[in-house]
């Protein structure tokens, strides 16, 4: 019963979304809004750039053996942590695949910070955040994708208690939709509420 709330759930969304883009597709091919900062930062979904836009970060990162991703650790992560860290990632992409009905066309690059302070700077430096937004991102989410370099970003010290695979398939889900999106921009109410009820 749970699952079949959960599809129709999400062909709502998709509903929505479609008449949403309908809508808005002839008056601008633009995003839709333009991030702010303050208490709680405003995220636009737009075009991903893709793996080119890329950056590294200051921040020391360790890469850990997973079988479906690229996924990279911070020192100060204890070891137990880091191995049920790399199963819980793959499980996570094995479960969107499946809702999905459709493997990811690139590796997930997920890398683990593990303070809130170390996930701030590495924001900065990865995403291009301001201080205060990687600030403020760092004080309100365990995690966050950044669609302009595909790339998700955890705060371990945050997810730990957390539900930590709701979190990676909740941001794993951002990235299935990027990759199926393509170039079409969606509210970002509709990406969120998607990637909210798959981590249900």
């Amino acid at each position: 019963m749970r699952r079949v709330l959960k599809i129709v759930s999400l062909g709502a969304l998709a509903i929505l979304a479609l008449l949403a883009l309908r809508g808005e597709a002839s008056a601008s091919q633009g995003p839709s809004c333009v991030p702010t900062t303050g208490l709680i930062p405003q995220f636009c979904v737009n075009v991903p750039v893709g793996t080119s836009a890329r950056r590294e970060t200051t921040v020391p990162l360790s890469t850990v053996v997973s079988a479906r991703a690229d996924l990279r650790v911070e020192p100060g992560v204890p070891a137990p942590e880091v191995v049920r860290l790399a199963g819980t990632v793959d499980r996570a992409i094995t479960r969107v695949e499946r809702s999905f009905d459709r493997q990811l066309a690139t590796k997930p690059r997920i890398l683990v910070f593990a303070t809130p302070a170390s996930f701030s700077r590495a924001t900065q430096e990865l995403f291009g955040y301001t201080h205060e937004t990687a600030e403020n991102v760092a004080a309100s989410y365990a995690g966050v994708f950044d669609p302009a370099t595909l790339t998700i970003a955890v705060s371990w010290q945050s997810a730990a208690g957390a539900g930590l695979a709701d979190l990676m398939t909740h941001e794993l889900t951002h990235l299935a939709t990027r990759e199926i999106l393509g170039d079409a921009v969606v509210p970002a109410w509709f990406e969120e509420g998607l990637a909210a009820r798959m981590d249900d």
